[in-house]
């Protein structure tokens, strides 16, 4: 199966009980949230974990604080559940961009259903369960990701749900996801509503560490917005000039020092804020011994810098109603490059795996559809060497043509008028 016709499955909604690969083992994750798990065949783990997402529906829409809930168990487990820890995410989690964690859900309530289902009393306390604030994922179709631990890794079981929400997009641009920083870092991107009656639509970007939606986290402050950001202007505004200037100062900028932060992984959540409400994404990071200074965030006003050589641009050369032409230019050291795709604000899917080619034109979308896209640099290990920006698409609108008749050769018969 194609992964956009897998993506077509999940959103379709049709998730019921699952038996899932073990993911394997990686380093104790941090408060925040797990590290990047690798996939390992459930065979060769001997686990056989299985989960459940119940709440909420992927039926309806979801507004305002929603819970979170299910069950999950290692059938193989020598003692109890075989489940220690359960974190949920939105839109991916680990490394991939535009993901939001939404916390560390309770586990090991009451479900005497689970274990008679199972005939094990071992899984009598299998539930998980949190609340989530649903309007700060943004409004349209996203992906529920919940992770859940075993002795043989991290395994994932995702449910797709439709928010209403505020109509805000937001994209931190750098450091890219799962970044080693040791010294002060510049973050950056861009927020704005579409459907803003005017300006940007968002009044400012507040940052929090190693937080939760509901919870909020370690106040940062407030990040500069207001950054030039020409190339969303564009995006957004299309051929209408006056569109294109209200977007035209859309970016965010601001430098972090993460000294007094304990090495090891967490995450940084953006919160864009507007009169429709705030949408929340976060930043996965990897703090390294030997930062210096004072913990704070600077504001930085000043328009973007070039970008650096971790990351690079892409851009689109074309659209039709089915179809986007990409391109971006050679990166040193890189061998292949694998091409990524989210429809709206849903989980990027790869779309373009291995190419050796700096141009790609992706094929089977939908006209009139927003799309977003990034690209990898890999060398010839598989290494990611660098990541491109995200540019957001929208396709062309199928135009209806009516056919036109030929004149027949055959004569009407005439109707004799009495």
């Amino acid at each position: 199966m194609s992964t956009r016709a897998w993506g077509a499955l999940l959103t379709a909604g049709t998730l019921g009980l699952l038996t899932l690969e073990a993911l394997g083992a990686g380093a104790a994750p941090a408060a925040q949230g797990p590290a990047p798990p690798t996939a390992t065949p459930a065979a060769e783990t001997g686990c056989e974990p299985r989960a459940l997402i119940e709440s909420p529906p992927g039926d309806r829409a979801l507004r305002g604080v929603v819970p979170v809930g299910g069950w999950a168990v290692d059938l193989t487990s020598p003692a109890g559940p075989g489940v220690t820890e359960v974190h949920v995410y939105l839109d991916g989690y680990g490394n991939e961009p535009g993901h939001t964690f939404i916390g560390r859900a309770e586990y090991g309530n009451s479900r005497v259903d689970v274990a008679q289902q199972f005939n094990d009393v071992r899984f009598a306390r299998s539930a998980f369960s949190l609340s989530w604030d649903a309007s700060t994922a943004g409004q349209g179709p996203h992906t529920l990701v919940v992770l859940f631990r075993t002795r043989c890794g991290w395994s994932s079981i995702t449910q797709p749900v439709e928010v209403e929400g505020p109509s805000i997009l937001l994209n931190v641009d750098a450091p890219p996801q799962g970044s080693p920083i040791e010294a002060p870092v510049r973050l950056q991107g861009w927020a704005a509503d579409p459907q803003a009656p005017a300006g940007t639509g968002v009044d400012r970007i507040d940052l929090y560490l190693d937080g939760e939606v509901t919870t909020r986290g370690q106040p940062l402050g407030e990040v500069a917005y207001g950054d030039s950001r020409p190339d969303v202007a564009a995006a957004l505004g299309g051929q209408n000039e006056d569109e294109r200037a209200r977007f035209a100062r859309s970016g965010f900028s601001g430098f972090w020092n993460p000294s007094d932060i304990a090495p090891g992984t967490h995450s940084l959540t953006f919160y864009a804020r507007g009169p429709s409400g705030a949408v929340a994404r976060s930043l996965t990071i990897d703090v390294r011994p030997g930062a210096s200074a004072s913990l704070g965030l600077t504001p930085q006003a000043s328009p973007a810098p070039q970008r650096g050589a971790d990351v690079f641009g892409v851009g689109v050369t074309g659209t039709t109603p089915s179809s986007v032409a990409l391109t971006w230019a050679t990166v040193n050291g890189a061998t292949s490059y694998d091409v990524y795709e989210s429809e709206g604000v849903a989980a990027f899917f790869p779309v373009g795996a291995g190419l050796a080619d700096t141009r790609t034109t992706v094929t089977g979308l939908a006209p009139g559809r927003s799309y977003r896209f990034y690209v990898r640099a890999l060398d010839a290990q598989g290494n990611e060497v660098a990541r491109s920006n995200t540019v957001n698409v929208t396709t062309a609108t199928a135009t209806l043509r009516v056919p036109t008749l030929a004149p027949s050769s055959t004569p009407l018969p005439r109707t004799p008028i009495p």
